[in-house]
């Protein structure tokens, strides 16, 4: 019966999810000094201590206790505060799903405007930079925003997706931008360890400038209480339009 007993509890135990065995041990602990005042009542009553004893005894188990329970509130009212003020850690991984590389390679075919350089479509080509938002802490992140510059080139801005904002038309007709903007609103929210991934930014028909020694993209990504920069270095392989390029984009 021991033994049934013994592994009765066992099982109970197991079942025991994380959040229960803390509101346990929370119950225990506040119930610790008022075990101890019981104890101290009990122990004084047995050994016939005078009245003045006694209430010493107790007078000092209360206080005990008091403190107690003094410490253990201030030790939740901080632990509440830093919950509730702790922020979220959002990083953007450029690329694939899983990528992690700090440069992006885009292949396109060069040909010449009247406005520069640009950037066309073709065969075998990549002109689209994927993004995605990860929130590397169990607090979620709220009112996500993600905000690009393009060093040494500039995006058409029509191309992009409807979520992307070009930051420099202001009302103006523009073609190309060098600023563009994400926002994920005041309704989305990025949980803890969660990912969310970006409208795609296309390059096609970008103006580039050959003089830049070095092709960037920089990123700022903000959330309520959080901000973050990244740089990614863009690496063009160019290659001049051919005739059946030209047959084929046709």
């Amino acid at each position: 019966m021991c033994r049934r007993a013994k592994a009765e509890i066992r099982g109970r135990l197991m079942k025991l999810n994380g959040r229960q065995i803390r509101f346990w041990l929370a119950t225990a602990v506040v119930l610790l000094p008022l075990a101890v005042l019981v104890v101290i009542a009990i122990g004084t009553w047995k050994a016939n201590l005078s009245f003045a004893d006694h209430a010493a005894l107790l007078s000092t188990g209360a206080t005990f206790a008091a403190v107690f329970l003094a410490v253990e509130a201030a030790v939740v009212a901080i632990r509440a505060y830093a919950a509730a003020t702790q922020v979220p850690d959002v990083t953007i991984l450029v690329g694939p799903w899983d990528a992690q590389t700090r440069e992006v390679c885009l292949r396109a075919i060069r040909s010449e405007a009247n406005n520069g350089v640009r950037m066309a479509a073709g065969p075998d080509t990549v002109l689209d930079i994927e993004m995605t938002l990860e929130c590397r802490t169990k607090v979620s992140a709220h009112h996500p925003a993600v905000r690009l510059e393009f060093v040494g080139l500039t995006a058409l801005s029509r191309s992009q997706e409807d979520d992307w904002e070009d930051l420099e038309k202001r009302g103006m007709r523009r073609d190309w931008t060098r600023h563009l903007q994400w926002d994920g609103g005041s309704d989305t929210i990025i949980h803890g360890t969660f990912r969310r991934s970006l409208p795609p930014v296309t390059l096609n028909g970008a103006v580039i400038d050959p003089s830049c020694k070095r092709y960037k993209l920089l990123i700022d990504v903000v959330a309520d209480g959080f901000h973050t920069h990244r740089e990614t270095n863009l690496r063009l392989d160019l290659r001049e339009l051919t005739t059946g390029d030209a047959s084929e984009g046709s």
